[in-house]
């Protein structure tokens, strides 16, 4: 699992209980089908998009061709790094998130 360490306990071992149920061959169907930030993907978004991101992710990462940054760049897209956060950005920071959120909804 990648968590930042400062996710709370419950987060990690809610997560994991979760993992464990999850069959082998539904991950690597995951990340066979990861080709999300693909130009031909990037391309299909015609609406407003918000890219939030945890620094401490080591499955996304933020910089290169394949990064988040790369990917609110092309989109044309505010960037949100939460700093202590990993890849379960939305489990481990769930008022950061929220807050980004509602920054993106209101802006004019």
């Amino acid at each position: 699992m990648a968590f930042d360490a400062s996710a709370s306990k419950s987060v990690v071992e809610e997560s994991t209980e979760m993992s464990n149920l999850n069959p082998m061959f539904m991950c690597k169907a995951f990340y066979r089908q990861r080709e999300i930030l693909s130009k031909k993907t990037r391309e299909a978004v015609k609406c407003p998009a918000l890219v939030i991101h945890g620094k401490k992710d080591l499955v996304v990462p933020l910089e290169g061709d394949e990064g988040a940054r790369a990917l609110a760049d092309f989109l044309q897209a505010p960037l949100e790094v939460v700093e202590q956060a990993s890849h379960q950005v939305m489990m481990e920071q769930p008022q950061q998130v929220a807050e980004a959120i509602d920054r993106f909804a209101a802006r004019p």
